[in-house]
């Protein structure tokens, strides 16, 4: 375009507006490599890239623990830099996950540095702890472990605790009849399959220790007395041998044989004396 004045013609240069914007990424330590360290975009474009740590040994933190980096610093060539949180956000939700950098409404040429921290151990404080299953009689509990830098999470496992019966049940005393035992009052629990004499589950006992016997029949000779059994033989009965026992019999008839013998060998002597007195 140009202006003619006086036979001589000037020309005037507009420079053209750019329309693209380059964003690199000058410096990503503790981040794994990127395959394309500079994005061009169109201007006034909003610019987001997942960022993911080299290793469990880099940190930026979480959204819970805090954000935390080494270094973060986005500037235009004119070396005015971005305001985090507004001019830009990062965010990251946990071990293992992204690291999201966003830039809305790029207007100029970026760079950017962003480097991770670095923990040799990863580093757990009891305070932030959270029991996942408390620990029973019957089986073990699990504990987990939050790393407060970088959020890695590790599970343990908690020893079986005796003490704590989570299924204790309480059984009633029932009293023991003629035909029935009974049990006394004591505790059971489901979990480890034990019986306590109280409620606090100290005092163990054995399950044949809850049991009480049957209460005597009328049959039976109880303590301090007669039940009222009357199948004594009376005074005047005589008491013979029992039918079952052969050996006491067979001692019956040869002793009735013999005093038998005896007699008539007696009747016989004293006939012949009276014969020969006479």
């Amino acid at each position: 375009m140009g202006t003619v004045t006086e036979n001589k013609t000037f020309y005037a240069a507009f420079e053209k507006e750019a329309t693209f914007c380059l964003i690199t990424f000058a410096d990503t330590t503790g981040f794994a490599p990127l395959e394309n360290t500079t994005f061009k975009l169109k201007k006034g474009e909003d610019f987001s890239i997942n960022l993911y740590l080299a290793s469990e040994k880099y940190y930026v933190g979480t959204e819970q623990w805090g954000l935390t980096y080494k270094e973060l610093f986005i500037a235009g060539n004119d070396g005015k830099g971005l305001k985090l949180g507004t001019d830009f956000t990062y965010s990251y939700d946990g071990y293992g996950k992204p690291i999201v950098l966003s830039i809305p409404n790029v207007t100029k040429d970026l760079n950017i540095t962003f480097t991770a921290c670095y923990h040799e151990t990863h580093d757990y404080n009891a305070e932030n702890d959270v029991v996942k299953e408390n620990a029973t009689c019957a089986k073990e509990g699990e504990v987990l472990h939050t790393c407060y830098k970088c959020g890695k999470v590790v599970s343990e496992k908690i020893s079986v605790a005796p003490n704590n019966h989570t299924d204790l049940k309480h059984i009633d005393a029932v009293a023991a009849t003629k035909t029935s035992e009974g049990n006394i009052e004591y505790w059971y629990c489901e979990g480890c399959g034990k019986y306590y004499k109280d409620a606090k589950a100290t005092q163990e006992i054995t399950k044949e220790q809850t049991v009480t016997a049957k209460l005597p029949s009328d049959n039976n000779t109880s303590a301090g007395g007669s039940t009222g059994n009357n199948n004594k033989p009376s005074s005047n009965a005589t008491t013979s041998p029992q039918t079952g026992d052969n050996s006491n019999l067979t001692l019956w008839i040869a002793l009735l044989l013999a005093s038998g013998g005896a007699v008539t060998a007696t009747t016989v002597y004293g006939r012949k004396k009276k014969r020969s007195v006479k």
